[in-house]
Formats: structure tokens, sequence, C-alpha cells
């Protein structure tokens, strides 16, 4: 089996590498997927255009990145962390409701308007953690607002104001983004799976 057949995604010149995606075991399983890659990457690379770069995508990125090494006395990351995790446990666990999502977007938005721009990196190390931290808080907005515009029990999903099955959802799939720094929710048609799954569905 070619490296491209086992590490590739469906989005061609894309793989998943790692120890993550190559299954648990730590180096070993990181090392075995970036060999398998770099094996026939090479034959990708050499067909394809050179990649057209946003530059103010570029300058956007390095100035999120920059800005916490601007802070003096401010939020360390862990921080900000911490009380993003509290959130996440505390108002989008295993049972919700409006009002618990509710006070959990209060919270977070209290959170997201006076303490993100207050993130501090002292060292290099520390600009690793504040993205980290970053990301986190992303992460943690796109969760509850997805949570809130989902007003249905299915499956493990629960909502206890909502306890029934939403069938206008039924084969729809919810997208939810992040736009110029805020959530945005939007609901599209599942496509179909591929025929080679349909079959393999079928004999199952």
């Amino acid at each position: 089996v070619t490296g491209v057949q086992t590490c590739a995604l469906p989005i061609w010149g894309l793989y998943a590498a790692g120890d993550c995606a190559a299954g648990v075991g730590g180096a070993w399983g990181a090392c075995t997927s970036g060999l398998l890659i770099g094996d026939t990457v090479s034959d990708y690379i050499n067909g394809v255009e050179e990649p057209v770069i946003d530059e103010a995508q570029v300058a956007n990125a390095y100035e999120k990145l920059m800005a916490p090494t601007k802070v003096t006395d401010g939020t360390m990351p862990m921080e900000l962390e911490v009380s993003l995790r509290h959130i996440c446990e505390r108002y989008i666990g295993a049972i919700k409701s409006e009002g618990k999502l509710r006070e959990g977007i209060r919270r977070f938005e209290d959170i997201k308007e006076t303490f993100l721009p207050q993130l501090m990196a002292p060292n290099p190390h520390y600009m690793m953690r504040a993205m980290e931290a970053r990301n986190i808080l992303e992460l943690t907005e796109l969760h509850l607002y997805g949570c809130f515009n989902r007003k249905e029990t299915r499956g493990q999903y629960v909502r206890v104001d909502y306890p029934e099955v939403d069938h206008t959802r039924d084969n729809y799939i919810t997208i939810n983004r992040m736009v110029d720094g805020r959530s945005v929710v939007e609901r599209a048609f599942a496509p179909g799976l591929k025929p080679e799954y349909e079959e393999a569905l079928k004999k199952a």
C-alpha cells in the first residue's frame, strides 16, 4: 500500500499524519506515517501549481500571534484556558438546557471581551500556549452556539427543554464556523455516501 493511499484524505493533497492519525503508540506512529507519506508526496508536489498566498490572511494570523507579546500585565494562557474549560464542563455537559446555555454564553462573552485582549506571552513558549488558549476559546464559542441552536434530543445529545427529535433536521448536518471572529451556525443537506460505501453498507 502506498503512502498516498495510506494517509491521504478526500481533499487531494491533504494528508493525515502523526501519532493521533496513525493510532496510539506515540512517536513510532508519527514516524511511520511520515515515512509513508514522504515516499509518494513528491509525486503530488511536482504536479501542482504554485499556491496563491492570501497576504491579508497571513498578516492577520501574524497579528494574532504577536499580540500577546505586547501585553506586559495581563492574563496568562493557562488562566484563560481553565476558565474556558470550566464553562464547557458546567454549561455544555451531557444534559443541556436553554437556561444553562444562555448563562454559559453570557459568561463566555464576558471572558472573551475582558480577558482575550489581555492574553499575555512573556516568551516564545507562552506564545504557543497563548495560541492554544485562543483556539480553545474559538472551539468553546462554536460549541456553545452550536448547542444553543440545536433544539432537540437525539441519540446522546440531550436537551431537557426539547426532549423530542426535531425531524426537520433529518438528513441535515450543522455547519458551525467562525466568520470575522464570530460563530455562524448554518444547516446543509447531508451528502450521500460514496458508491463503494453504499455497497459496503448493504453487505453489512
